[in-house]
């Protein structure tokens, strides 16, 4: 899929998969605010959705350094 990175705020953004199935995260980046393709490695199978997460590098939201976000 193509995302336009300028929509978000900042220069720069830090860019995430996200699998809400397991809470898994996996940091993809450091990209320019322009349209981007990602691709997610994971098959059309059932339980695979993944959630990119895009945010502003001056944000800090989440870390690159995280491998999980759980939600109770």
């Amino acid at each position: 899929m193509e995302i336009d990175l300028d929509k978000i705020s900042g220069e720069k953004k830090n860019v995430w998969w996200y699998s809400p199935k397991n809470g898994s995260l996996k940091y993809v980046g450091e990209y320019d605010s322009k349209i981007t393709r990602f691709y997610s490695d994971t098959s059309y199978a059932r339980d695979s959705d993944r959630v990119l997460i895009a945010v502003d590098i001056n944000k800090e939201y989440i870390s690159k350094y995280w491998n999980e976000i759980l939600v109770k």
